[in-house]
């Protein structure tokens, strides 16, 4: 276990361990010396966070490498139109899937240049024959510890490998454009009767690996290319924390009862968050996106947490289309 994977490991047993805490704390009359205990776990995550970000600058870039299989291939060239449109809807995955992750919502039309600075792809090589691109990007993680383009190659390798029961769970996480964006992407392999082997080693260094031959590549395609969106729903509702995770979701107990709602918050809202606490009550903004798979006929519902702040506790939501 190399020290990024170390580091993760220990966060998520301290994040742990401070959840529980804070649950018995907001249960009974918490004890000085269990809130003496806490600020203490509070401390030894911020400074575990810390020496997290610090790990993850030394890597200064992300290598993904994707190698093209092909009979039409087999020439040791790659066609200048196939190496465009590749370049273009890989970069156009990669931008709305972290266009999303930091701001919790569809990028309305083009993916801003900020979000294409943050991420830095380049084509770094053409090798084996003209038929493997190698791509590089930014990896300098935020100030929360974490790497835009390491979480979106992270969901669509995900996306690639989820099997046909969690497809559209994966896509509503990643978003419907950027999944459009990999569909696309896997239309253009298509097109060419080719393969593709993809694979990317991240910063703690496990392996993210897809090879498909082209059956598999259209079948793919076809499967994220036949998701259905529906058109994004705001939802206003009163309620309760009642679970903050480090991997950036929240759980909120509505004050008038009903389904608990859980809920992702983007990179956006991370630091202030940070200022909540278990059984914290406010009036939650979220977004809610529907994705129906036509094959298993599933309706996925996911959320997006927005903003929060003062409210009142009637526990009403409110929907506006």
């Amino acid at each position: 276990m190399n020290r990024v994977a170390w580091l993760e490991s220990k966060i998520h047993e301290v994040s742990v361990m401070l959840a529980q805490s804070e649950v018995a704390s907001v249960q009974a009359a918490a004890s000085p010396f269990a809130q003496i205990s806490n600020e203490s776990m509070r401390s030894h995550l911020a400074e575990l966070k810390h020496d997290l970000y610090l790990a993850k600058s030394e890597r200064a870039r992300e290598v993904v490498t994707m190698r093209l299989v092909g009979s039409d291939l087999d020439k040791g060239a790659i066609p200048l139109h196939l190496l465009s449109r590749v370049a273009s809807y890989f970069e156009r995955a990669m931008g709305y899937a972290s266009y999303r992750i930091q701001h919790g919502k569809e990028a309305k039309r083009k993916v801003p240049d900020s979000i294409q600075r943050i991420l830095d792809l380049r084509l770094a090589d053409v090798a084996f024959g003209s038929t493997e691109l190698v791509i590089t990007g930014n990896t300098q993680p935020d100030l929360v510890g974490g790497s835009l383009l390491e979480s979106s190659l992270e969901l669509t390798f995900e996306l690639l490998t989820s099997p046909e029961n969690s497809l559209a769970e994966r896509a509503a996480v990643a978003g419907p454009m950027a999944a459009r964006m990999v569909g696309l992407l896997l239309g253009e392999f298509e097109r060419e009767r080719c393969g593709v082997d993809m694979r990317w080693v991240d910063s703690s260094d496990v392996e993210h690996r897809w090879q498909a031959a082209p059956v598999i590549v259209s079948t793919v395609r076809s499967k994220l290319m036949q998701l259905a969106e529906s058109p994004p729903e705001t939802v206003v509702i009163d309620g309760v924390v009642e679970l903050l995770s480090t991997t950036g979701r929240i759980v909120i107990r509505p004050n008038g009862g009903g389904d608990k709602i859980s809920a992702r918050f983007p990179r956006d809202l991370y630091q202030r968050v940070q200022d909540l606490h278990l059984g914290a009550q406010s009036r939650f903004e979220l977004i809610l996106n529907r994705l129906f798979n036509p094959n298993t006929l599933q309706d996925v519902v996911n959320y997006t947490l927005v903003s929060f702040g003062s409210g009142g506790t009637d526990g009403d939501a409110i929907v506006k289309d």
